[in-house]
């Protein structure tokens, strides 16, 4: 199951101890963290961490909406906008959300430059310049070893 965005929000929240019961931030509360969640994701998108998270493309707030996150990247997310919010509210992030949010974000970047490293499908054309010495003379790529992919649409899939 993907986490909602107001799922999201919510649980930084209740990181800082903002909240103790959904109910208790206001729906103004609300659409300011989320703009801030989608801030933050797309500022990690333009630095290469595609997580398919559903970027708006205005300042349209959609607390219902799926954040299409993996679950193993959502503690680095929830940590993180913790991070980002924590002044807005005048609260001091703990220990442990300090270093959940570095963990996560050094995981999910390793696994970006991980999968941005991964060489081409096997079969495509080398192109010029592109034969390699020794007995394989092959025009063609090899079949890459399995591991971390991206889609089509350059989206990690942690599966």
């Amino acid at each position: 199951m993907a986490w909602s965005k107001r799922q999201l929000v919510l649980a930084a929240l209740k990181e800082l101890g903002v909240v103790q019961r959904d109910t208790d931030a206001t729906a103004e509360e609300l659409a300011d963290v989320c703009r801030r969640l989608d801030a933050m994701m797309a500022s990690w998108d333009g630095d290469g961490l595609h997580l398919a998270y559903p970027i708006p493309a205005d300042d349209a707030v959609d607390l219902a909406a799926d954040s299409n996150l993996k679950s193993s990247a959502v503690r680095a997310v929830v940590a993180n906008l913790a991070l980002e919010i924590a002044p807005q509210f005048g609260r001091e992030p703990s220990g442990l959300t300090l270093k959940s949010a570095k963990a996560g974000l050094d995981t999910l970047r390793t696994l970006a430059v991980t999968t941005s490293r991964q060489r081409l499908p096997g079969g495509v054309p080398r192109g010029a310049g592109g034969q390699r010495a020794g007995l394989s003379r092959s025009p063609f790529t090899p079949q890459p070893d399995p591991g971390i992919t991206v889609g089509s649409d350059s989206i990690l899939n942690f599966d």
